[in-house]
């Protein structure tokens, strides 16, 4: 079969920062399956539901899953809130 050479490139690294300097309602951070949110309309509720291509956490560290309904509304991340700085 001989060498074979994989056309492997470095991935790409995104980073975002947030800074919170108000709050009047919730706070969702987090990544998005595009072709799913834009099939759903980019709608919210029911979060607890999979498929909606959401991967987020709300700002008292309650996590919603595209693709793992366990993990839907539970506290397994951190809280944040004014005056804090996120870096993603």
């Amino acid at each position: 079969m001989g060498n074979t050479i994989l056309g492997i490139k470095p991935a790409t690294v995104y980073r975002c920062c947030v800074n919170l300097k108000e709050i009047s309602r919730w706070i969702y951070l987090g990544i998005a399956v595009q072709q799913k949110v834009e099939a759903n309309s980019f709608t919210e509720h029911p979060w607890y539901q999979t498929g909606k291509g959401h991967y987020i956490m709300s700002e008292n560290g309650i996590v919603f899953s595209h693709s793992d309904g366990s993990l839907n509304g539970k506290k397994r991340g951190f809280s944040f809130g004014k005056g804090n700085q996120i870096v993603m």
